[in-house]
């Protein structure tokens, strides 16, 4: 309670320039000392219990008392009654240590305590990464201190020292990048980009600004200003931030995520996920015992019914034979001989029977009901038809815009009550066919009842009062009933089933993730406040309250712009001129980007990828199941097939064993590469016909051929197809077509888009020419070996052979339009076609198997 109230006093405190106090902050500061006494007052209970730090269990042997003692004696310190000779800047940066007293939570919550270690465990190996992208920086900070020092203070002006443009143009003296116009001189006349910031001057700001390149924040303005100062065209400086971005940012930066999966991998292993998702599953298990207990006693009040039925109708039946005229006892004879199965009915002496109680009659009625509305909401029928009408609504509601017509808006209102109306009456069915217990039992239908019963209340204040609260929009949320369907998708079933088990380290990591934010807003409030209002105009990203310091630091850490507003922060401090601006810059800044962005974000991409990991271990275990069974009818089937004049029917097995006719269909489809016989197969047509017969003959180079008639003329046996199918199964074709498409892609590229009339388009056309026919010889000659579609292996079958065939019918249908002539609109059909050339290169990889992998 004292943390909390700390923290809140803490977020109270406004901080103003030149160390001005308001009358608040004043009496926060009062306050202050009482909280400081509870603390130290709660240091020395423990100390005086454990002991200081000499034996083990001691006070300031647990790393959480560490910290705790460190807050303690920099809030004394920084007390101002104490009178201790201290300056203004280390007076603050003694009262910035009270924004460490929220880590105090951590001590005390259990389950932070467990994503902390998890994240302390991984230090180690964060280390070492952190020591590899501090060597890439030092290398690229050195190349670029080399090449570029001082090269950013250079900018275009005229004699009058006037800016071209009114804006500093970068160039360079020597020639190497911009050159100014006439009348304008490249000298030194600037700080720099972002007030000198952003520069390879000295070690410490190439640095900074490489770390920046590799944050992939304002690398690109980098890249062409370096452009400017050094190579006009960026013919040796692209390769210097392209490999930068890559290496740094795209290659080293993600070892982090790669660490901290591996982490919560062991630590999944170790204990915590994988016991709950047992017990998840176990949960699972009890409600589907409990779904088929209340399905059996649904079954049973059917049941109940149809015997009720049954009497009702000899209860007719008695009633009709009493009303055919003096039949005498004849006919009561033959009612009682056929109920004397157990049917008693109530009879008096004087043959009148007794009328049913209301109540009786009215309970049978009522069941029978409560039976045919459940089943009615338990229809797939009614399902969709529900899913539609939510989706309807939806559509409905997302179709409001503004200055909308009068039509619309009634429209919608109409569409409104129907909605409302059909939702309404859906809710009293399942109420009514399920019961309240059932009903309620969903928490898809609790959320159901809440949007109702709102929208009710909320449809009547409009009318009578003409309040909207919005409430009408919720009902889009209804469309997350589709996820009910994840029972049939096994897959996204798993891993929805194993965020769910993850869901209690996901909000303790929220929570962290909230203090580590809040200690950081309150450290820039205390280093960083009142000092942005010395910039003109104040920029709206600032640390002068605590809602701009939250914000401030949630923007850094989703890397928008932060260096920006690291930027502001090194002004501040009279940077980059005064070392102390550079320093603020890397302890707040850079930390902040490091902890927060690279390493806290990142465990939430961790917990993902474990997630699937997990799930894809799932998976993998019920396709191993999976497996088991159909290698368990595999045996059924190999032990019990007939032998050669056996002449034993499977049918006597399979009903004994309890397998139905389905079985044994799949069982008759299951191909047999080794050659025995199968039950329901004409050996000797096989024989005769040899492409009848499954399994594949093997080809040339290890591939195997179709054994099916392509284009319904070829045969496996034709000596065409054969030499066809030798020469594009040769890894040599396959060779050889990768090195055409190399050479028609680096032909597009050469083209001239400018000119289109011009020579060098006019070769590449004929070239063009060369390669579409070659690549529509691939398709014919892979066509005629594998067919087209109808059988399984045919070449449209693939996606990527689909690829290919598209890219070759828009290179001939573009050569054919642009042949012939056509109007505007085929010319501009022509100019679609033509790019759609560039997806020839895909081509490649479907020759690559590693790529296609």
């Amino acid at each position: 309670m004292t943390i909390a109230v700390n923290c809140v006093l803490l977020a109270l405190n406004t901080p103003l320039p030149q160390y001005d106090k308001s009358k608040l902050n004043l009496q926060l500061e009062k306050a202050e000392i009482y909280l400081l006494a509870i603390f130290i007052v709660e240091a020395l209970l423990k100390i005086v219990t454990r002991g200081f730090i000499l034996h083990p269990g001691s006070y300031l042997r647990n790393a959480w008392n560490v910290l705790d003692f460190v807050v303690v004696v920099t809030g004394i310190m920084s007390l101002p009654y104490l009178n201790l000779d201290i300056d203004a800047n280390a007076l603050k940066a003694l009262r910035a240590g009270r924004v460490l007293r929220p880590l105090k939570l951590v001590s005390g919550i259990p389950s932070l305590q467990v994503v902390m270690k998890s994240i302390m465990r991984a230090m180690a190996p964060l280390l070492q990464i952190c020591l590899l992208v501090i060597f890439v920086i030092i290398i690229y900070s050195i190349i670029g201190l080399e090449f570029l020092n001082g090269s950013f203070h250079y900018s275009c002006r005229d004699n009058n020292s006037a800016l071209m443009d009114g804006e500093h143009q970068l160039c360079s003296p020597e020639g190497l990048g911009y050159q100014c116009p006439p009348g304008y001189e490249c000298k030194r006349y600037w700080d720099g980009p972002n007030k000198g910031i952003t520069s390879f001057d000295n070690m410490l700001l190439s640095m900074l600004t490489v770390f920046t390149c590799i944050t992939c924040e304002g690398w690109t303005d980098t890249m062409y200003w370096t452009f400017d100062v050094a190579d006009k065209n960026g013919y040796i400086f692209w390769i210097y931030y392209f490999s930068l971005n890559i290496i740094g940012a795209q290659f080293m930066l993600n070892l982090v995520l790669g660490v901290l999966s591996g982490e919560f991998g062991k630590e999944r292993e170790r204990v915590e996920n994988r016991t709950a998702f047992l017990l998840l599953r176990q949960g699972q298990q009890v409600d589907r015992a409990l779904t088929g207990y209340m399905d059996w006693i649904d079954t049973a009040e059917k049941a109940i019914i149809e015997e009720e039925d049954e009497e009702d109708e000899e209860h007719t039946q008695f009633r009709s034979s009493r009303t055919k005229g003096n039949t005498g006892n004849l006919g009561m004879t033959k009612v009682l001989t056929k109920n004397a199965a157990g049917k008693n009915f109530r009879l008096n002496i004087h043959g009148k029977e007794k009328k049913k109680p209301w109540k009786e009659i009215f309970r049978k009625k009522n069941r029978r009901m409560k039976i045919r509305i459940k089943k009615v909401v338990e229809h797939a029928v009614f399902y969709w038809l529900v899913i539609t009408c939510v989706f309807l609504n939806t559509i409905s509601v997302a179709a409001e815009y503004y200055l909308q017509p009068q039509w619309l808006t009634d429209l919608q209102d109409i569409a409104e009550i129907i909605f409302l109306s059909f939702f309404l009456m859906e809710m009293c069915l399942k109420l009514y066919g399920l019961g309240p217990r059932l009903y309620f039992r969903s928490k898809f239908n609790k959320f159901d009842s809440l949007v109702v019963t709102a929208g009710v209340f909320e449809l009547i204040l409009y009318k009578k009062y003409g309040i909207s609260m919005g409430i009408s929009v919720l009902r889009a949320l209804r469309l997350l009933r589709l996820f009910k369907f994840t029972r049939y998708w096994k897959s996204l079933k798993n891993l929805i089933t194993s965020l769910l088990s993850s869901m209690k380290s996901i909000i303790s990591l929220l929570f962290l993730l909230f203090l580590f934010i809040l200690i950081y807003a309150l450290l820039g409030m205390q280093l960083f406040g009142g000092s942005f209002a010395k910039t003109i105009p104040q920029p709206r990203t600032n640390f002068d309250d605590f809602g701009n310091a939250m914000l401030a630091v949630f923007q850094i850490l989703t890397g928008e712009d932060w260096n920006m507003v690291m930027y502001e922060g090194v002004t501040a401090y009279h940077g980059p001129k005064t070392p102390k601006g550079l320093a603020i810059a890397f302890i707040y800044f850079v930390t902040l980007v490091i902890l927060g962005n690279y390493t806290l974000l990142n465990v939430f991409l961790a917990i993902a990828v474990d997630n699937l990991t997990n799930a894809q271990e799932i998976g993998d275990d019920e396709k191993a199941e999976e497996r088991e069974r159909e290698k368990h009818k595999q045996e059924i089937k190999e032990k019990y097939a007939p032998k050669a004049g056996a002449g034993r029917n499977l049918d006597v097995y399979y009903k004994d064993s309890g397998m139905n006719g389905s079985t044994i269909s799949e069982f008759d489809r299951i191909p047999n590469d080794g050659g025995r016989a199968q039950p329901g197969h004409d050996w000797v047509k096989n024989l005769k016909q040899p492409g009848r017969m499954t399994g594949n003959i093997r080809g040339g180079e290890g591939t195997e051929m179709i054994q099916t008639n392509t284009l319904f003329i070829f045969s496996p046996q034709n000596p065409i197809r054969q030499r066809i199918h030798n020469f594009v199964a040769s890894k040599y074709f396959d060779n050889t077509i990768l090195i055409l498409i190399l050479i028609s892609s680096g032909f597009l590229a050469l083209e001239n888009t400018i000119d289109k009339d011009a020579t060098i388009n006019k070769v590449l056309w004929k070239f063009d020419y060369v390669f579409t026919s070659i690549f529509a010889l691939e398709v014919i000659l892979k066509v005629v070996d594998s067919g087209v579609i109808l059988h399984k292996g045919s070449y449209f079958r693939d996606v990527w052979n689909c690829t290919d065939a598209l890219v070759v019918c828009c290179a001939i249908a573009s050569m054919v339009l642009s042949s012939s002539k056509s109007s505007s609109s085929s010319q501009q059909v022509v100019k679609v076609l033509r790019v759609l050339r560039v997806l020839r290169p895909f081509k490649a990889i479907n020759k690559t198997k590693k790529l296609k992998v």
